[in-house]
């Protein structure tokens, strides 16, 4: 049996606490599998917002050939949201050493009203000097609010704001078509769900013309979720694991 190598890139904010939990229920589940997880590189903030987030996943595309030529077989990559947009890039580089591409509510180009507002809200945020020390200073209270956020370190959250600078810039201004080469589809695999903020319905259907797509019963952040964590799995193993038995 050739065992599965999977190479997993976050979505924004990039919580690897979250990442990390699921890697390890996926390796309990499936032993002898092997994991990747790539986090964000920090870089500093460019002018040029396309190329900012072409060079991280570039970056990425680096770590996913240290990968592949330590477990000595081709990868399947799996890109969370922000991840699945760097997904495509790595699938349109390095195709010869890609089994499969497994986006999961990707993060492709102009979200709903609300994804729009809270990119521009944090593109806005960063303009202010010293603005991002005095959120971190506010940690306590914000993690009151949102439950989650103590498991994102400080240095996660001043990426994740970098990101969306750049997310605000580039993806969330882009309305054209979602242009994937043909000699690629074969290999792609997206899951989505209902009212998705950065995965629309017009998004997936799109998408959906060409590319086989799965729904499931769970949400955009699945990840901060074990019960979700678990119906994402499991519709990952109808398309990974069973060839593999």
């Amino acid at each position: 049996m050739t065992l599965l190598n999977l190479f997993i890139i976050p979505g924004n904010p990039p919580a690897l606490y979250f990442y990390e939990l699921w890697a390890k229920e996926i390796k309990q589940e499936h032993p002898g599998c092997a994991v990747c997880l790539s986090p964000y590189p920090r870089l500093p903030l460019s002018g040029d917002a396309s190329k900012y987030l072409n060079d991280v996943a570039d970056m990425h595309g680096e770590k996913l050939g240290i990968f592949q030529r330590a477990v000595g077989q081709n990868v399947t990559i799996i890109g969370h949201s922000l991840g699945g947009w760097m997904a495509l890039r790595l699938l349109e580089k390095h195709n010869a050493i890609i089994e499969n591409c497994l986006l999961l509510y990707p993060f492709l180009r102009r979200p709903s009203l609300k994804g729009r507002t809270i990119l521009r809200l944090l593109y806005h945020f960063r303009q202010i000097s010293s603005m991002e020390n005095r959120l971190l200073k506010k940690r306590g209270v914000l993690e009151k609010v949102f439950k989650d956020l103590k498991h994102v370190t400080d240095q996660e959250l001043r990426g994740s704001l970098i990101l969306a600078h750049q997310e605000h810039q580039t993806i969330s201004r882009y309305k054209g078509p979602i242009n994937i080469e043909k000699s690629l589809r074969g290999k792609l695999h997206v899951i989505y769900c209902d009212r998705d903020t950065w995965c629309p319905s017009r998004t997936v259907n799109e998408i959906k013309q060409s590319i086989f797509c799965e729904k499931t019963n769970t949400t955009h952040g699945f990840i901060t979720s074990a019960e979700e964590r678990k119906v994402v799995l499991k519709a990952l193993n109808k398309k990974l694991f069973q060839n593999r038995l």
